[in-house]
Parts: structure tokens; C-alpha cells; sequence
């Protein structure tokens, strides 16, 4: 009967840790994906506003009451593109100065993928991307930005944050 009870008191114990365990790696884990789509929508729209360049070489970006300084390496370590459309969604032009993994003929695939899908935002292949009207042209910008060594780092801290819950409730 005490054997009974030392089992279910244990199992309880052991229940309780992976609920609290889970809750806390579920919410560091939110959080880093959530600061990386922060940060990326903040320099997506700042290229947005300034027709894909970065206004100069000290950016302030003003997100609700808190300004933040990005590095003024900033420039120079962004790796994007962006595609130029007219309202019949046909390609006026593209912009692939600034990163070496994409050719013409994929920007045009992406923003094909993206025109039809209609969304305003989001990642395709470990780039995000955002869909600003430019009114005063008269088309439409679509401005991809590489994500992808962000997504990796999160992707091995999500990782590595399971694999240490795991064995930490695996040694009790």
C-alpha cells in the first residue's frame, strides 16, 4: 500500500515538472520566434518606407513607445531583395543587389508564389517577406529578407531546449 502511494506521488511529481517544464520551454521558444519576426518585419518595413534601402548609416526605428538602434552594420550584413509589380501583378523589376543566393528567375518565382497566394507577410523558404503598396509609383513591393541563419539558431535552441528538459527529467 505505501508502495502504491510512493508510485503515484512520484508519477504526480513527475507530471507536474513536464507540465512546468514545457510551459517554460514553450515560452523562451515563442519568444526567440517572436524577436525574429520583430526584428525582421522592423527592417522589412524600414525598406519599405525608403523603396528598398536603408534610409543611412545610423537606423532608429520607432516600434510603439521604445526606440531601438540597430547596429549601423546593419546595411551591410542585411542580405535581401525585392521585386517591383504592377497592379496586373506583372514584374516591373527586381532587385537582387544585395544577396548572392538568389538569381532574377527565383525572385520572379517567389513573387509569383506570393501575388497569388495574397498574403501580406510571412516566410517561404527561410525568407521573410512583406507586400507594401507603394502609392506614390504606382506598384507594388515585395521585399524578401534572409532569415535563414535566424530560423536555424532557433531551430537548434528549440532543439537543444527539448533534448535538456528530456534528459533533465530522465535522470530523476
Amino acid at each position: 500500500m505505501i508502495r502504491k502511494l510512493q508510485i503515484k506521488l512520484i508519477g504526480a511529481s513527475m507530471l507536474s515538472l513536464l507540465v512546468v517544464l514545457t510551459v517554460i520551454v514553450g515560452a523562451a521558444n515563442l519568444y526567440n520566434y517572436h524577436s525574429i519576426i520583430k526584428s525582421s518585419d522592423l527592417i522589412l518595413s524600414m525598406l519599405a518606407e525608403n523603396e528598398g534601402v536603408f534610409p543611412g548609416v545610423e537606423i532608429y526605428i520607432k516600434w510603439g513607445n521604445e526606440d531601438f538602434l540597430e547596429s549601423s552594420e546593419l546595411p551591410y550584413e542585411s542580405r535581401y531583395f525585392y521585386i517591383a509589380a504592377d497592379n496586373s501583378g506583372n514584374v516591373i523589376f527586381t532587385n537582387i543587389d544585395k544577396i548572392a543566393a538568389v538569381d532574377e528567375a527565383a525572385a520572379m518565382e517567389y513573387a509569383g508564389e506570393i501575388l497569388s497566394g495574397g498574403r501580406e507577410s510571412g516566410f517561404i523558404d527561410g525568407y521573410r517577406y512583406i507586400v507594401e503598396e507603394n502609392e506614390k509609383r504606382g506598384y507594388t513591393y515585395i521585399i524578401f529578407l534572409d532569415c535563414s541563419r535566424s530560423l536555424s539558431t532557433a531551430k537548434t535552441f528549440l532543439l537543444a531546449s527539448i533534448t535538456t528538459s528530456l534528459i533533465g527529467l530522465g535522470r530523476l
